[in-house]
C-alpha cells in the first residue's frame, strides 16, 4: 500500500494494522517533513512525482488528490497508478463525490477547485469515465464518511 502526504493517514492505518506494510510516497519537500516515526520496519519512504512513476503496490490510496487536477492530468496520473498496480491490486480513491442532481452546494465546491487551482469535484459517471481512459475499472463507491463539511467517498478502481 502507499499513501501521500507527510504520513498522518498511513500512520494511523498502519497502527490499527500492524500486519500491514506501507509506503509513503509524495514530492521531496513533502516526505522530508513525514510524521512516521516509530514504524521502522513497516514503513518506507519515497520520494517522487505521480507524473513520472509510482512504487509497485497491492493497494494504492490517493485521498483527496484527484480534485487538484484537470481531466488530462488525472488520466496521467491514473496511468501510472495503472503501471504501479499488479493484477490483483486495488486503487482506493478518498475524495469528494458529487451526487446528482447537483445541488448549490456541490456546485460551489466545484467553482471552487476550478478557480483556486484548476481542479474540479467529479461525478460518479466523471470517475468511471476517468478511469476508463486510463484502463482502469469503477469497482464500486462506499458509503460516505463522516466528514463535517462535505461527506468523502470510497471510490475503488481495478484493473
Amino acid at each position: 500500500m502507499w499513501v501521500g502526504g507527510t504520513g498522518a493517514f498511513l500512520k494511523r492505518i498502519l497502527e490499527a494494522n500492524p500486519h500491514l506494510r506501507g509506503t509513503l510516497y509524495d514530492m521531496p519537500s513533502v516526505v522530508e517533513n513525514h510524521v512516521l516515526g516509530g514504524l521502522d520496519g513497516r514503513v518506507e519512504v519515497v520520494a517522487g512525482s505521480f507524473f513520472e512513476r509510482l512504487p509497485s503496490a497491492d493497494l494504492l490510496i490517493l485521498k483527496a488528490i484527484l480534485h487538484d487536477w484537470s481531466d488530462e492530468n488525472c488520466a496521467v496520473i491514473l496511468a501510472r497508478c495503472r503501471e504501479a498496480m499488479p493484477p490483483a491490486g486495488l486503487m482506493l480513491i478518498i475524495d469528494r463525490l458529487l451526487q446528482e442532481p447537483l445541488d448549490v452546494t456541490s456546485l460551489f465546491y466545484d467553482l471552487h477547485m476550478l478557480v483556486q487551482i484548476g481542479g474540479r469535484e467529479r461525478t460518479a459517471a466523471e470517475f468511471s469515465a476517468l478511469f476508463e481512459s486510463a484502463g482502469l475499472r469503477l469497482q464500486r463507491i462506499i458509503t460516505p464518511t463522516e466528514s463535517p463539511l462535505f461527506p468523502l467517498r470510497l471510490v475503488e478502481a481495478s484493473l
